[in-house]
C-alpha cells in the first residue's frame, strides 16, 4: 500500500529546536529510505518559513506507515503534525476508452 504523509513542522519549531535533532532525523529517514519503506522524500517551505516534508512510503497498512513516520526523530520531539492519506491507482481513465452506454469495470 503506497501511503502519502505530509509532515508541516509546528509553529513552535524554531531552527533552534529543530538543529539537535537533525542528524538524526537524516539517519533516520536514510534507513528507511535504504530499506525501501520510504519511496520518496520532499522539502517543501512557504513563504521562506520552514514548512516540512512530503514522505511516500510503502507499507503493509496505514498504520504501519504512520508508525514510521512518527518514529523519526522530530516526530518524537513534537515539532511536527502529519496528514495521512491512502494513494490508490486511478482507474476512472477507462472512462475514455468505453463506448457509450458501456459499464466501466470498476
Amino acid at each position: 500500500m503506497k501511503v502519502l504523509i505530509i509532515a508541516r513542522l509546528r509553529d513552535e519549531a524554531s531552527a533552534e529546536r529543530i538543529a539537535p535533532h537533525i542528524r538524526a532525523q537524516a539517519a533516520a529517514v536514510w534507513r528507511t529510505y535504504k530499506s525501501n519503506q520510504l519511496r520518496e522524500m520532499y522539502y517543501w517551505a512557504k513563504e521562506n518559513k520552514p514548512g516540512g516534508a512530503v514522505l511516500v512510503y510503502e507499507a503493509e497498512t496505514v498504520e504501519a506507515a504512520r508508525g514510521l513516520a512518527q518514529s523519526l526523530p522530530i516526530a518524537q520531539a513534537e515539532l511536527v503534525d502529519f496528514e495521512v492519506y491512502v494513494l490508490e491507482p486511478y482507474l476512472n481513465v477507462e472512462a475514455l476508452f468505453a463506448a457509450p452506454g458501456e459499464p466501466i469495470n470498476a
